[in-house]
């Protein structure tokens, strides 16, 4: 049993003995989770006595609001998703998985009595918009742009991928801040807490450099809007009123729709020396990105994600006061093994507590992953350390010092 750093507040009550802990946040899953084995002494021993297991279950509800903290700091606030008992003779445990607030995006419909459209409103706004019915409060720290000057909802979509469609027409990342807000953001705009050092602070690593995801050719393709004749463009229309009479067919002048004007974006990657091409479909059509500019970061996330590495470290703070590891920081890494010697981009934290102790597992991948607009610093930063593979697919795990086995 495991007590102290952990709290889960949870129906007035706060919840401090465990078996393990996992707290997982990441950019790859908006929301932020958790999965907590609770051993509560007091409620074991009344259902012992009482004989009552289903009266046990029944305590523990899921849907139940509820904030995990660390040190006292609030990590995630959210809710229950999925709550068990599970009990063996006279040992029993209590097992709590949830999301922070956002997983309702994840899941809910953006706008299931409308409007489909939303016309010249900024990123944030239509954030705002879609949030609001779910609690969750919105802000930017990066310039979103201007407005945007129609923007359509599909009737089936989930918020969070409406927002998503909004936020990559104007080159801005959605993050979770993981306490109930979304933050509009950049990638890397922040540091992490240390650098990570192979050998020295990275107690395992895994470094896989893969090509599997990588084309030579990344094609997108869309196409604009046709439209027909108005009042605004057809100057033969006459004004109408309640006492104008019809005019004949042969008079009435004709309404003509435009062609739609198919455009396609094509980005290379020249590392790549096969033929192997790829096609997406644009999603939006008007006020976004240009189809060449899509192809151009589908081409940079695909090469930066090709290098990815897996560390596990002591405890969930570093540096001087002690911060908690997050994602979206930039940290400085030093591993011989990997061939790797520049910023990397923290992409997935798990914080993690059992027999082996409080430890992080860091996900980091080249920082160009989540660059929906390209920077040239982190361009030739990547050329600094790049590194050949010679086969498609290559991962080696490496340990440096005690290897302390896995939760």
């Amino acid at each position: 049993m495991i007590a102290g750093r952990v709290t889960l507040e949870l129906a007035g009550r706060a919840f401090r003995d465990f078996v393990s802990i996992t707290v997982t946040r990441s950019l790859e899953e908006i929301a932020g989770s958790f999965d907590l084995d609770l051993y509560d002494a007091g409620r074991v021993a009344r259902a012992q006595q009482q004989r009552q297991a289903q009266e046990v279950a029944e305590a523990v509800r899921q849907g139940h609001a509820c904030t995990v903290r660390i040190d006292g700091e609030p990590v995630l606030i959210g809710h229950i998703d999925e709550a068990k008992v599970s009990w063996t003779g006279d040992a029993m445990r209590f097992g709590f998985a949830g999301r922070d607030r956002t997983g309702d995006l994840v899941d809910g419909a953006a706008a299931p009595e409308g409007p489909a459209e939303y016309r010249n409103l900024t990123l944030t706004e239509i954030a705002r918009r879609i949030c609001q019915p779910y609690g969750i409060t919105v802000r930017a720290d990066t310039d979103v742009g201007a407005p945007i000057p129609v923007f359509s909802l599909d009737a089936s979509e989930t918020a969070l991928s409406a927002i998503e469609k909004a936020a990559r027409q104007r080159a801005v990342l959605l993050v979770s801040d993981g306490i109930g807000g979304l933050l509009l953001t950049r990638g890397g705009a922040s540091r992490g807490p240390a650098p990570l050092q192979v050998p020295g602070n990275v107690q395992q690593a895994t470094a896989t450099f893969s090509w599997r995801e990588r084309f030579r050719d990344y094609y997108v393709k869309g196409q604009t809007r046709g439209a027909g004749g108005n009042r605004a463009t057809d100057s033969t229309a006459s004004e109408l009123t309640a006492a104008t009479p019809p005019a004949a067919a042969a008079t009435r002048p004709a309404v003509r729709e435009r062609a739609g004007i198919v455009m396609t974006g094509r980005a290379r990657d020249e590392e790549v020396t096969r033929h192997r091409p790829t096609v997406q479909l644009a999603k939006t059509q008007s006020g976004g990105a240009s189809v060449q500019t899509q192809a151009e970061w589908r081409m940079r996330v695909a090469r930066a994600k090709s290098e990815a590495l897996s560390y596990r470290v002591l405890d969930w703070r570093a540096g001087d006061p002690g911060k908690l590891w997050r994602p979206n920081e930039l940290v400085a890494v030093t591993d011989p093994f990997a061939g790797i010697s520049g910023d990397m981009l923290v992409c997935s934290v798990a914080y993690k507590l059992g027999e082996e102790g409080a430890v992080t597992e860091l996900e980091l991948v080249g920082p160009e992953a989540y660059d929906l607009e390209p920077i040239e610093p982190r361009q030739r930063a990547r050329q600094a350390r790049r590194r050949g593979t010679g086969s498609d697919s290559t991962a080696r795990e490496l340990t440096a010092g005690p290897t302390r086995r896995g939760s």
